[in-house]
């Protein structure tokens, strides 16, 4: 994060946030330093940076600002509460409105300029102008919720095998280890539900088909190609009865969980079934 700027001062430079894939609203609030500039006044004005709604909420000084509207504020360094100030705060709140469309993809980013800008203002006499601005970003990273598709599936008398493949996608891949991401957690994680009663019965977890490689810059770190990356698995359960099950598996990628149900239907062998037959009419020999 670029934590100052030249010319008349804000920082920071970048607010860098995550958003959802799902649900990629926005609701957050961020506070600026306001570096004193070389004229008497300055003008603080927030920005509706891709459709995003932003308002000031509050500023440190007591005295010698000038509320304008909801997204901007005048400052005069000269008066009696900031002649000898080097810096005052300013806090915003940005909020998307409800038919916000994201700028960005899943698994992308972007750079959008201009959310808040400090101004150097001249006074001319006739009337206060602009001079000199220095603004700042607002960094958008959205994750890309990871998806599960399932590839085949089995059944052979109360067993089931189910081949699925996992799918993630970010714009860089890189991490201090081989088969887990930078911070030593798993790639996927899953739960299973085999038989639809609301209770997990099997959980684990899976890393990228893709074998990563050294960093270029980096050798200690491993790096994966850019974008998609896989990882494909094969689960097998024994069911205890036959029947229609619906079988629900709930992956996550760290951030957001995906679920993907899968209709499962078990029936006994025929072998199996020759002697329940036998069985009933042994029963009734008896009787």
């Amino acid at each position: 994060m670029v934590s100052d700027v030249s010319g008349i001062g804000i920082s920071p430079a970048r607010w860098t946030n995550d958003i959802l894939d799902i649900d990629p609203s926005f609701n957050s609030g961020m506070t600026y330093s306001l570096g004193r500039p070389s004229t008497r006044y300055s003008e603080f004005a927030v920005y509706n940076a891709a459709g995003l709604n932003g308002t000031i909420t509050s500023y440190s000084a007591s005295s010698g600002v000038e509320y304008i509207n909801d997204s901007t504020i005048m400052i005069d360094w000269e008066s009696d509460a900031l002649s000898s100030t080097d810096s005052i705060t300013a806090s915003i709140h940005v909020q998307s409105p409800r038919s916000w469309a994201c700028p960005v993809e899943p698994g992308g980013n972007a750079y959008l300029t201009d959310l808040v800008r400090h101004t150097e203002m001249v006074d001319t006499g006739s009337g206060i102008t602009a001079t000199l601005s220095a603004v700042s970003q607002i960094s958008l990273w959205r994750n890309y919720a990871a998806r599960a598709y399932l590839q085949s599936s089995s059944t052979t008398g109360l067993s089931v095998n189910l081949g699925l493949q996992f799918e993630d996608k970010s714009s860089s891949w890189w991490s201090r280890y081989a088969d887990r991401d930078y911070y030593g957690n798993p790639f996927f994680s899953y739960d299973i539900d085999w038989d639809g009663d609301g209770q997990t019965d099997q959980s684990g977890s899976a890393t990228f088909d893709e074998e990563p490689v050294p960093h270029d810059k980096y050798p200690s770190l491993s790096t994966w190609t850019s974008g998609i990356q896989t990882s494909t698995l094969s689960l097998e359960h024994v069911f205890s009865v036959s029947g229609n099950y619906l079988t629900t598996l709930y992956l996550t990628d760290g951030t957001e969980t995906t679920s993907l149900q899968i209709p499962v239907n078990v029936v006994p062998e025929p072998a199996t079934l020759a002697l329940v037959g036998l069985g009933g009419l042994f029963l009734r020999r008896r009787k």
